[in-house]
């Protein structure tokens, strides 16, 4: 099994894939709207095709998080293995009904991360990785086991205060 880091979250927040149609059914859910997901959340876990992945932090004591900006940023709040925070702002995104977007881009290329927003409440919100795109075309998607299918990768996440 592959360690998770919270950089794997980016690559949304991630390079995985597949894609499903999901309506909320639980009273406890919140409108996902652009309001509701603004804040700052840690990644709790991960599933690929329904194998749990831990995240795997660098620094023992403290662990990284995202929050999303009301601008529309991605604050991304690494600590390294000295416990030092390293702080990236270079991502966007965006939210269309129930798909999240997160775009970041360096000087050689552009990386679009496309999610399902699948559960999102006061405390907890549950991402669908749906694809990945460089420079604008589709990426390839993982297929870890090899069964020539997309891997379903779920991000489980905890809104912090």
């Amino acid at each position: 099994m592959k360690k998770v880091g919270f950089k794997l979250l980016m690559m949304l927040l991630g390079v995985m894939a597949f894609s499903v149609a999901f309506t909320a059914c639980d009273d406890d859910d919140d409108d996902i709207s652009k309001a509701n997901i603004v804040g700052k959340w840690l990644l709790k876990k991960s599933t690929t095709d329904g194998i749990v992945e831990l995240p795997d932090y660098d620094c023992p004591t403290k662990k990284g998080y995202v929050e999303f900006l009301s601008d529309g940023r991605i604050k991304d709040v690494y600590y390294n293995e000295e416990c030092k925070a390293v702080t990236y702002t270079d991502t966007q995104w965006s939210l269309d009904g129930n798909t999240l977007t997160t775009q970041e881009k360096n000087q050689k290329n552009s990386y679009t991360y496309i999610y399902t927003v699948k559960t999102l409440t006061s405390e907890s919100m549950i991402l669908l990785f749906e694809k990945e795109l460089k420079n604008g075309k589709e990426q390839p998607f993982e297929d870890e086991n090899k069964d020539g299918k997309k891997d379903e990768q779920i991000f489980y996440l905890k809104r912090i205060k």
